[in-house]
């Protein structure tokens, strides 16, 4: 706080840090090394209900659904299918079935004379696999004549009018006498999955076979604890109390018990979906008795089957109530591992694809046909994502971590005040400008001053050679020019002395202005030195001037000098003037010898003659 005010933000700071360790110490496992783990899965088909759900042929109108003419679902017959029809195992998946569209063509020659509908007269609309003439089938069995569709392309027909029949057509020398029936499995919400699941890491080991609070070895001599398998409904709790155990059975989990784990039920219709409207409703309201969408039945569903592993209950998430119930009972799932098995439903068509079959048959009055058929079947698909989840083992390095990682967040409240103070606040802090500025004792800083003096009289003396109390460039030169030249011919091997030390005199000039001698000044100079030059024609400095310059230390380089001296580019006379941005050639005629015609300043092109040999008065001293 001896910052002011402003070190009242330590305060919230430094809390939010002490509670976020807080926070870290009691909630969060910071002494494991946590990994994620890879779980395994075998699974077939069970028995479930499957059996005892089975029944009587029956149609329930209230579900039919039409998508378009040639996918029409309505009346659909509950029928009974063997289990092995309505199981279909992938590697990560299990598909049970619960409708079927069962679409047929057949293909027949017409005779002489006959007509499409005529010939398809003699298909059969409820068994079209005949192999030998059925000329005693039902009328209510063949196909319906042309005055059945009353110029309509499609019509119902068939015993109870379960088939959709489509109006002969001709196709090449042949007719397509094509239809559809559709067909509910009996006792689909019976049909079950049975499972087994595990769990690896590099130091851990879980499996659902395991009987309750015991261990095993697996083949690698790896220690493989039990695992209890909790199953979360929509609501994040335990679905139903349906928890399982490795007690020599296995997990088992049927159609409509997955599927009120979602909140839904096989014959009701998904509240968000984006099937296609039932053609059957209008566009404000339906039939009474008529749904808007398909049922589950009929479309199916995608169920993704997701377990999560968690080796400690410290590990749980709180995003969900079934992690406290569980952490709350540790008499019935003990400390871990706990495996939570969440079933999230995706809800769209689900089918298996088409199916399609050719084959040869017989039609009732024993013409010789081809049958074309497809099976479209819908399910409910139970497929496995990858695991989720954390095991954790104790690791000092964790706690090691831990105390860096906080350690090292300590230290950002004091680099957040050193920006507001040292950055934000600028010369408005007081704190900043107490650290910057510079305390000097009167009498350190007399000393200093006396001593610059001192110096700077020394120097003076041996600069000012003549005792005229004024240093003119050519004297400056002489006194420079012995310390420089070694150097300036490292850098400048290619020029000779007496370039050099003209060049030396150019840039020495540059630091006396003509404004700086006085005409008093310049008299005494006269005087002493019996010339009659004007103050405007001296450059030099004035004892006075080194006095203030001695103060100052300025960083240059002896690199910056030479360049200064003898740059690298190629100046001529006019090109140097206008560098230097003088507007009178007279300092370049003086040292350099360069002769200018018609100068009309630094920014005019100008006409040079080039400086003689001997053109130059001064010359390098020995």
């Amino acid at each position: 706080f001896h910052i002011g005010k402003v070190g009242l933000l330590n305060v919230p700071m430094y809390a939010a840090l002490f509670f976020w360790l807080y926070v870290t110490l009691v909630d969060t496992p910071f002494y494991l090394h946590e990994e994620v783990p890879i779980g395994t899965y075998t699974h077939w088909a069970g028995d479930g209900t499957f059996e005892q759900q089975r029944g009587p042929p029956r149609i329930n109108r209230s579900q039919d659904y039409v998508f378009s003419d040639n996918f029409n679902f309505g009346r659909a017959a509950a029928t009974n299918h063997s289990l092995q029809e309505s199981h279909f195992k992938g590697q990560d998946n299990m598909h049970m079935i619960t409708f079927y569209h069962h679409r047929r063509e057949v293909r027949v020659k017409p005779t002489a004379g006959q007509s499409c509908s005529e010939a398809c007269r003699a298909v059969s609309v409820v068994d079209t696999r005949m192999t030998e003439a059925t000329p005693e089938v039902p009328e209510d069995h063949l196909y319906p004549a042309s005055s059945a569709f009353d110029d309509a392309e499609w019509t119902w027909a068939g015993p109870e009018g379960r088939a959709w029949v489509r109006a002969p057509e001709a196709i090449g020398d042949e007719c397509s006498c094509y239809l559809s029936t559709n067909h509910k499995v009996n006792g689909a919400g019976g049909l079950a999955i049975e499972l087994k699941h595990g769990y690896s890491t590099s130091s851990a080991a879980g499996s659902s076979a395991v009987p309750k609070g015991t261990e095993e070895e697996n083949y690698d001599g790896e220690t493989v604890k039990s695992l209890p398998t909790v199953v979360v409904d929509h609501h994040g709790r335990i679905f139903e109390d349906k928890v399982f155990w490795g007690e020599g059975s296995e997990i088992t989990l049927t159609v409509d018990e997955a599927l009120r784990a979602c909140g839904t039920c096989l014959d009701c219709v998904p509240e968000k979906s984006s099937f296609k409207r039932n053609t059957m409703c209008g566009e404000d309201d339906c039939p009474e008795g008529i749904l808007p969408s398909p049922t589950i039945r009929l479309s199916g569903a995608l169920l993704h089957l997701s377990m999560e592993y968690y080796s400690h209950t410290v590990q749980f998430p709180s995003n969900m109530e079934v992690y406290q119930q569980v952490r709350d009972d540790p008499e019935r799932f003990g400390q871990g591992p706990v495996a939570f098995l969440h079933i999230v439903p995706s809800f769209d068509w689900q089918s298996r694809g088409s199916s399609i079959t050719e084959r040869s048959v017989v039609l009732t009055n024993g013409v010789r046909a081809k049958l074309i058929e497809d099976h479209y079947r819908y399910g409910v698909r139970l497929l496995f994502t990858p695991a989720m989840g954390k095991i954790g083992r104790l690791d000092p390095t964790a706690v090691a971590n831990t105390v860096v990682r906080y350690t090292v967040l300590f230290q950002y409240p004091g680099i957040v005040m050193g920006i507001i103070v040292a950055v934000m606040l600028g010369k408005q802090s007081k704190l900043f400008t107490r650290a910057t500025r510079k305390r000097v004792i009167p009498e350190v800083l007399f000393q200093e001053y006396v001593y610059s003096v001192v110096q700077s009289g020394s120097l003076w003396q041996t600069l000012d050679r003549n005792r005229d109390g004024y240093v003119s460039v050519e004297e400056l030169g002489k006194v420079v020019w012995p310390l420089v030249r070694g150097q300036l011919k490292i850098a400048n091997p290619d020029i000779d002395d007496d370039t050099l030390y003209r060049k030396l005199l150019v840039m020495l000039d540059q630091t006396f202005p003509k404004s700086f001698v006085t005409e008093e000044v310049a008299e005494q100079i006269r005087t002493k030195n019996n010339h009659h030059a004007s103050a405007m024609d001296l450059h030099g400095w004035h004892q006075k001037t080194l006095m203030t310059l001695s103060a100052e230390n300025l960083p240059i380089t002896f690199n910056d000098f030479s360049k200064k001296v003898a740059p690298k580019s190629d100046h001529s006379c006019c090109r140097e003037l206008r560098h230097r941005g003088q507007d009178d050639p007279k300092l370049m005629e003086r040292y350099m010898g360069c002769k200018t015609t018609n100068w009309q300043g630094p920014d005019a092109e100008q006409d040079c003659e080039a400086p003689a040999d001997d053109g130059c008065e001064e010359t390098a001293p020995d």
